[in-house]
């Protein structure tokens, strides 16, 4: 259907950053699953920049640009113009700190039991930024970021790519995938798959239920222990073949194999001399160092060099 678009162009300027995100537009429409509103707003910066975004329920991605400002759409929807209207964006500037958070009314919302809401963000930041993402339901998305970076959310999906610096990520339930990292990764989800790649300086991984893959490229080293730990699953790391660590692996339900790390290692052979996994193996790799702890209570656990 059609669209209303409003003006506040004529209005008279006011020191609020709420009523800014009106100015710079608010589109309003109806479809198939109710009433829609998108709002806009933009912030200028100097420096790297501190962004927050938060939504109540809501898919939220980032962007990364080469403009010295942040960009947020806010896509609304509600089953009811009333659920529409309860939802409020909230917005802050000081300096290069920028506070976006999208909350429900607490003034009628619960009147309409069951009725959806949900708000869905898109932001573009600098490549350079401090960024911290909350959904309490809902995926997250960021790429092309160079943090910190927090991402959380109570329910869904958390995705980074092409991101430098230190990552913290945490879902409750929901699969977690890095890709083409360089720095730190802190990474715990209650149920799902973990995947990371890239330069990894330090790692710490645990799901309650899922597999856990690690591919370490060329240049990644331990500057403190690593962790790695699942519930139920496996888990597959693949690391450079200089790299250096204490290995503690153990699993519950499994076995542990190792491939190209350590030339010398000699697993227990059964009558055929065809078994080379055991459950529990701990052993130097390289030159040694740092722990590299990895423990899963049912799977199976591989260690292989990069190719």
């Amino acid at each position: 259907m059609g669209s209303v678009r409003f003006d506040f162009s004529r209005l008279p300027l006011v020191a609020t950053l709420a009523v800014s995100w009106l100015l710079v537009g608010c589109v309003v429409q109806v479809d198939s699953e109710g009433q829609v509103a998108t709002e806009q707003a933009r912030f200028e910066v100097d420096g790297i920049p501190e962004v927050t975004l938060s939504t109540f329920n809501g898919r939220i991605d980032v962007r990364a640009w080469d403009r010295p400002e942040v960009a947020v759409d806010v896509e609304k929807r509600g089953a009811t113009s009333e659920l529409l209207d309860g939802i409020q964006v909230v917005s802050d500037q000081d300096g290069s700190r920028i506070h976006v958070q999208v909350q429900r009314s607490p003034q009628g919302t619960w009147d309409f039991v069951g009725a959806p809401q949900s708000a869905r963000v898109t932001a573009w930041v600098p490549a350079r930024c401090r960024l911290v993402v909350r959904s309490d339901d809902g995926s997250i998305s960021v790429e092309g970021v160079e943090g910190p970076i927090e991402l959380r959310t109570a329910d869904g999906s958390l995705t980074a790519l092409k991101v430098k610096g230190d990552v913290r990520a945490h879902t409750g339930d929901g699969r977690i995938k890095i890709e083409d990292v360089e720095g730190r990764c802190d990474l715990t989800t209650g149920d799902g798959n973990v995947s990371v790649r890239g330069r990894i300086m330090d790692l710490n991984v645990r799901t309650g239920d899922g597999s856990v893959t690690v591919r370490a490229l060329p240049g990644s080293s331990m500057r403190t222990n690593w962790n790695v730990e699942t519930g139920d699953g496996a888990v597959v790391l693949i690391l450079p073949a200089s790299f250096d660590a204490e290995l503690d692996a153990f699993t519950g339900d499994g076995r542990v194999r190792i491939a190209g790390l350590v030339p010398e290692l000699r697993f227990d052979r059964d009558a055929e001399g065809r078994d080379r996994s055991r459950q529990s193996l701990r052993t130097r790799l390289g030159d040694g160092g740092h722990l590299l702890k990895i423990r899963t209570s049912d799977g199976s656990i591989a260690l292989k060099s990069v190719d």
